[in-house]
């Protein structure tokens, strides 16, 4: 004999499953914020160790840039030959800073 269903009973238990997932997706942002603020925070900690660190990063994304922008500049892309030039001078500018 099949069981009747009874509407009460599904709306509440409709109600308790989306209450559990809710609870499950505020729990996995809770502990993604957290591990962006720890994240935050110890790269807060490294700048302070190393303050140049930063100028190092945008130094080493600068080459890697140059590098696929001189290749485009030479099959002829003008606007790669401004970029580069334009790279180039930032380059110059963080080797100073870093005294290289």
């Amino acid at each position: 004999m099949a069981r009747k269903v009874d509407p009460l009973r599904s709306v509440i238990h409709d109600a308790v499953r989306g209450a559990v997932a809710d609870e499950a997706r505020a729990a996995e942002r809770k502990a993604r914020q957290t591990a962006r603020r720890q994240e935050r925070e110890a790269d807060a900690a490294l700048a302070a160790a190393d303050p140049q660190m930063a100028l190092r990063e945008r130094l080493t994304q600068v080459e890697a840039q140059l590098a696929d922008l001189k290749r485009r500049h030479q099959q002829g892309d003008a606007l790669a030959g401004r970029l580069t030039e334009t790279l180039e001078r930032e380059r110059a500018t963080l080797r100073a800073k870093l005294g290289r």
